[in-house]
């Protein structure tokens, strides 16, 4: 047996990748601990997301790669344990008491089956191995006490807070609890958005890693005020394949955009029928519409200026706060979606009133503007070299800057997609979700594969640091 060290080991295992984030091991900083004592290697991963339904599957590229390593026979235990964290939220909005993430799952319309994913996909991140609650917001027409087959009111104990409802593990609330079930909601703006925030922040939630909300459909009012004033921690956004709902999941994306919530990702509901009788597959609503509309739901117009200054001994680019250092300067243009979850790609650029166009492919394409030239990739990588002929006329301090414009693709994660099934139907109308009524089958597992994918995608953004500083309070005494 090759002997090996702790460090050898530990490289191995954060050099593998993790189709959930995006990332490898290590940049998700997942390998907590590493220990070899002879022929004994032990080592502890610890991901920021459940996945149990990927534990396996980890587990044997760890063992395969260790025991290529040592090229001989060696005990190896792998421990894999979940440890979620809360995430960043929109700017000046308080967290709730309780809840680490809140995951708002949303559609730019009504009758696209948002009430079921979310239902489903609650559920599947708690099979996953999460804590999870769930907040039914669509008060006009609250779905998730038939759905999770919960009936009764909710208890307080104090009279002022509400204990949640239980269902399959789940923590649930919903204004469905607190009315009759064929009352109708006859509430204006206002008196909704009022109910919800009282439903969110009276229900005394407990020690929750995701509660997700089942958001109304549109981007109205209600939805922007929600938006602005609930913590989110990132968003979902379901829609079919058909063109129409495409439109208005476009929507819904920007909305979220504006307010500063990462999405998440795409969810394609009703992707393709499939016949209970036969079997045949066909695409209903059209084909692949929402991974195309993930790929490339936008474009958007930015500008690139580089400063130039003038010296005694030639024209050079400013590096930092006017820092003069040499004759090229690089740098990285902000597109890569941090706060959003919305990944820019350059595709056009252009230079100043004397610039040229390229169209289509800009990497690695130098292009000349007024005072230099600029060689900008598709990530927003870029470089720039200052040419001293066109700048030999500027006086000693004399700034002047170099424009370039240029124009990015939008596109978001694509997470999966749910077939048009008459099971999850009936499952849903008698209170067993498909991820509890059928948790084997096929449809289960794609709702449990788009759980991984979303919360690895949270788990990759930045983490809030909230819960980790205590709250200083100043009294008299």
């Amino acid at each position: 047996m090759t002997e090996i060290s702790r460090q050898s080991i530990f490289d191995l295992l954060e050099a593998i990748s993790d189709p959930h984030t995006g990332t490898s091991l290590g940049e998700g900083k997942s390998v907590s601990e590493v220990t070899v004592d002879g022929s004994l290697v032990e080592a502890k991963l610890t991901l920021g997301y459940p996945a149990r339904g990927w534990h396996g599957e980890l587990d044997a590229v760890a063992r395969k790669m260790i025991t290529q390593a040592v090229d001989g026979s060696c005990e190896i235990n792998i421990n894999i344990e979940t440890k979620v964290v809360a995430h960043e939220v929109q700017k000046g909005v308080t967290p709730i008491q309780g809840v680490r993430n809140i995951i708002a799952v949303a559609s730019g319309k009504g009758g696209v089956g948002k009430s079921t994913v979310s239902s489903n996909l609650a559920l599947a991140l708690s099979v996953e191995g999460a804590n999870v609650g769930i907040l039914d917001a669509d008060i006009y027409g609250p779905s998730q006490p038939r759905m999770l087959g919960i009936s009764g009111r909710p208890k307080s104990a104090d009279g002022k807070s509400l204990e949640p409802m239980s269902s399959y593990h789940l923590q649930a609330m919903s204004i469905g609890f607190l009315i009759e079930e064929d009352t109708p909601m006859i509430w204006r703006g206002p008196m909704v958005t009022q109910a919800l925030e009282q439903l969110l922040n009276d229900t005394r939630w407990k020690e929750l890693d995701y509660l997700v909300i089942d958001l109304p459909p549109g981007t109205g009012d209600t939805q922007l005020t929600l938006a602005q004033k609930v913590p989110v921690s990132g968003a979902a956004i379901v829609t079919t394949p058909q063109d129409i709902a495409l439109l208005d999941a476009r929507k819904a994306i920007n909305m979220f955009e504006k307010v500063e919530i990462p999405i998440l990702g795409v969810v394609e509901n009703m992707s393709t029928h499939i016949c209970s009788q036969c079997g045949y597959e066909e695409h209903i609503f059209g084909e692949r519409g929402g991974e195309r509309m993930a790929a490339g739901y936008g474009t958007e117009k930015s500008e690139l200026k580089i400063s130039v200054v003038g010296t005694s001994n030639g024209p050079v680019i400013p590096k930092g706060k006017n820092v003069q250092s040499s004759f090229e300067t690089s740098g990285a243009v902000d597109i890569d979606g941090q706060r959003t979850g919305v990944v820019r790609t350059v595709t056009t650029v252009r230079g100043g009133t004397e610039g040229e166009t390229v169209q289509n492919s800009v990497a690695g394409k130098a292009i000349t503007g007024n005072y230099g030239t600029l060689t900008l990739s598709n990530d927003g990588s870029y470089s720039y070299i200052a040419d001293q002929a066109k700048a030999h006329d500027l006086d000693d301090g004399e700034k002047v800057e170099d424009v370039f414009f240029y124009e990015c693709n939008k596109s978001v994660s694509f997470v999966g997609r749910i077939p048009l099934d008459i099971r999850i139907r009936e499952d849903a109308d008698s209170g067993r979700p498909t991820v509890v009524a059928d948790p084997d089958g096929t449809v289960a597992m794609n709702y449990r594969s788009i759980a991984r994918h979303m919360s690895g995608q949270l788990a990759a953004r930045r983490r809030s640091y909230s819960d980790v500083f205590p709250s200083i309070v100043i009294q008299n005494t």
